[in-house]
């Protein structure tokens, strides 16, 4: 730590460096007003004595010089006068003082404010210190998910999210998005989809997306069934996940002839829109999400559904049924249900989806998005 000393008398100057020697302070000492300015500057001192009475200048001026010089710095400065009428100790406390001492002082009094003000530094220093860590900190963390966030992009551009067939919609509540969608048609002409869910939301909640979505396209290129393909996945998430998280899904896959056959586990149900609007059979998610049980105990058994021509098929994930309006009303399953029978269904499925996600914004209002919401809608 270090004190500038200002004062025009020498005897002063070395009582003050006297009193301070015990501490281990560093100090060096100005006789003008100037000089004291000048080293101020050059030296950088933590704490200041200062005696406004000098022949060399005004130090109420000085004062505010050094204030202003030391712009957001705590810098305390000690006024040590011969001048200690009221008047003047307002006018230094004005200019920015933050003690006063009367001529002869007591050292036991200078020792006590002394040790306050170097309190206060130190504190000033290891804050000033913290917030610089911080900063850095934040700018590695913002830097580390800049590149996470292009890798998971990367790697899920190949999801064929244009299909004619298929519309997505994914709408992160932070900066990652814990849900995951992935569109593949397969060289037999069958539509492979899958829709994942895990557990809480951002960085933590997509650690599992990159192997899912590796391992998902190269089902498609090897026509993986749909058993296989999820007792893959459980298999995945079962070594790397921690036992707190899992992934709630559906795996899809479309057949050319508008068979359905699906595995589902966690997720909630899934609706079959007819083309009067009327009919909504619901697509139920029969297992554990993945990523719980061993391999022994997973189940792979799928279910085959026909669809009629012209009828679609829509998967929410829970971020859809749990958002909430202004006055903090859930939408539930319920309420989707007839937002779902409110839609025009014969248009295609690229403006049904618009038509759908603005009318669930209009719910929404300006209520704040508390999960990741992703929504799926395809087309026979």
């Amino acid at each position: 730590m270090k004190l500038l000393v200002v004062d025009s008398e020498e005897i002063y100057r070395d009582i003050i460096s006297t009193c301070v020697e015990s501490r281990g302070l560093q100090t060096k000492t100005a006789a003008s007003m100037d000089e004291a300015l000048a080293l101020y500057n050059e030296w950088e001192p933590d704490l200041i004595t200062l005696e406004v009475l000098s022949p060399s200048g005004d130090g109420i001026k000085l004062i505010k010089q050094l204030k202003d010089v030391a712009q957001d710095r705590i810098i305390p400065i000690m006024v040590i006068t011969f001048k200690s009428d009221d008047a003047t100790m307002n006018a230094c406390i004005k200019a920015g003082a933050d003690d006063f001492l009367a001529k002869p002082f007591n050292d036991i009094l200078f020792n006590t404010r002394l040790s306050t003000h170097l309190r206060n530094v130190m504190f000033s220093k290891e804050t000033f210190q913290k917030n610089r860590d911080l900063i850095y900190f934040q700018s590695m963390i913002e830097r580390e998910h800049r590149m996470a966030h292009q890798v998971l992009a990367h790697a899920m551009d190949r999801s064929e999210d244009h299909d004619e067939k298929v519309a997505v919609t994914r709408l992160a509540a932070t900066t990652f998005n814990g849900d995951i969608a992935l569109i593949k048609r397969r060289e037999d002409g069958a539509l492979l989809l899958f829709v994942g869910d895990f557990t809480g939301h951002g960085l933590p909640a997509s650690i599992g997306a990159l192997p899912l979505t590796q391992a998902f396209f190269k089902a498609a290129s090897d026509n993986t069934s749909v058993a296989q393909l999820a007792a893959h996945f459980n298999s995945i998430l079962i070594d790397i996940l921690p036992d707190y998280m899992f992934c709630a899904a559906y795996i899809m896959l479309l057949k050319p002839n508008d068979c359905l056959e699906f595995w589902g586990g966690g997720m909630p149900h899934a609706f079959i829109i007819g083309q009067d609007n009327i009919d909504m059979e619901g697509i139920h998610s029969k297992h554990m999400p993945l990523g719980i049980l061993s391999r022994d105990e997973f189940e792979d058994t799928t279910t085959e559904i026909s669809l009629c021509s012209g009828s679609r098929v829509v998967i929410a994930s829970d971020g859809v049924l749990e958002m909430c309006n202004d006055e903090g009303i859930m939408l539930g399953d319920e309420q989707f249900k007839s937002i779902l029978a409110e839609q025009e269904n014969t248009i295609s499925v690229d403006n049904y989806q618009s038509a759908l996600i603005e009318r669930l914004l209009s719910y929404q209002g300006a209520a704040e998005q508390l999960d990741d919401i992703t929504l799926l809608s395809i087309n026979t």
